[in-house]
């Protein structure tokens, strides 16, 4: 997948570094005589790229759940890209399953980032801590 992302609510132009994290869940394993594989790896607006490779075969299995980061340094509201892949391999036999998440890390506070696919990262805002008992009443 490649996308293309614009950082907002920032002053245009302000310089900005913070992470693009790629969460993975993958598994393999081999059933009978198969194996599987599974990768998953991001690359960076300046082509840094971070991956990872789990095998499961000939008896054995594997799960991992990678975090994989690459920095991104890009003046707010300038659109920048980020290529992320995960693929679940398997011959006959063999199991593999794959899935992952991209989520943006150390904005600035009222940042928000959207794609150019639509999809769109806000942060909370705070909220006042409550106890249990207090949300027990709330709900009954």
């Amino acid at each position: 997948m490649v996308d293309s992302f614009t950082v907002s609510n920032v002053q245009p132009g302000t310089p900005l570094t913070f992470r693009a994290t790629l969460s993975a869940s993958l598994a393999c394993s081999r059933q009978s005589n198969g194996c599987g594989a599974c990768d998953a790896g991001i690359t960076g607006p300046d082509g840094t790229t971070q991956s990872d490779r789990i095998e499961g075969c000939f008896g054995r299995g594997n799960s991992a759940a990678p975090l994989l980061n690459v920095t991104v340094q890009v003046p707010a509201g300038q659109t920048f890209g980020i290529s992320y892949t995960v693929e679940a391999e398997a011959n006959e036999g063999g199991y593999a399953q794959a899935g992952t998440q991209l989520a943006f890390q150390d904005l600035p506070p009222g940042a928000s980032i959207q794609s150019c696919y639509g999809y769109r990262q806000d942060f909370p805002v705070p909220t006042k801590t409550m106890s249990w008992g207090r949300v027990k009443v709330l709900y009954r």
